[in-house]
């Protein structure tokens, strides 16, 4: 008698390797252009739907991007990597005039929306300006930078400068003088005139009784 019967039989197992790009995710600021890719294809949805993207196209929004691709005919396999593209706005800072002061000046607090500002002494972020040292009173002639990156991405950057003048006060030295009035009429009988000893043609001189401006020039 048989104790065992037996019958084989065989099969081929294909094992097919496939895989798509996994770009990182990308920070850019005001655009993004997608680069080309060694496999897949770029889809603003999951699973090869939505819109198909090509190299080259300028994102402005930001957004989450699919690759996405599939090899084979009858039996397939396919592969997908998401990645985020966030895109900042970069700070528009507006034109800064030079400032002319006599005595002082003191830096105003300045913010732009989305923003991080701040004053600063060398360009490109470098020594900043502490609150504590907003007011300039010595004279001479200072350069200040203006340095703004958008909040949610440091390297979108705008810089502007302007220079601040610190002229010195000059020291007024005003001799006074007798003033005659009739008594019964109010008349002035005796007039004396008050001499700033400044020139006409490199200053503006204003004459002011109880805070009312009551002249202008280098005498009154």
């Amino acid at each position: 008698d048989l104790t065992t019967c037996t019958n084989e039989n065989f099969f081929t197992v294909d094992i097919l390797v496939f895989s798509v790009d996994a770009p990182d995710d990308v920070l850019a600021c005001d655009r993004y252009t997608l680069p080309s890719l060694s496999e897949g294809k770029y889809y603003t949805e999951s699973g090869g739907k939505g819109t198909l993207l090509t190299a080259g196209e300028v994102l402005t929004t930001t957004q989450n991007i699919y690759v996405y691709g599939q090899n084979g005919m009858r039996f397939f396999c396919d592969d997908e990597n998401e990645f985020t593209v966030t895109i900042s706005t970069t700070p528009n800072l507006p034109y800064f005039a030079d400032i002319k002061k006599c005595g002082s000046y003191t830096l105003p607090d300045y913010t732009l929306n989305g923003a991080t500002v701040g004053y600063y002494r060398q360009p490109n972020g470098v020594d900043k300006i502490n609150t504590a040292s907003y007011t300039y009173n010595t004279p001479g002639t200072y350069t200040v930078y203006v340095h703004a990156t958008a909040t949610d991405n440091s390297t979108c950057v705008d810089e502007k400068e302007f220079k601040i003048f610190i002229y010195p006060l000059r020291n007024l030295t005003i001799s006074g003088g007798i003033i005659c009035v009739d008594y019964d009429t109010g008349i002035t009988t005796r007039s004396t005139e008050l001499n700033s000893g400044l020139a006409p043609l490199s200053y503006t001189v204003n004459w002011y009784l109880n805070n009312t401006l009551v002249g202008t020039g280098s005498t009154y």
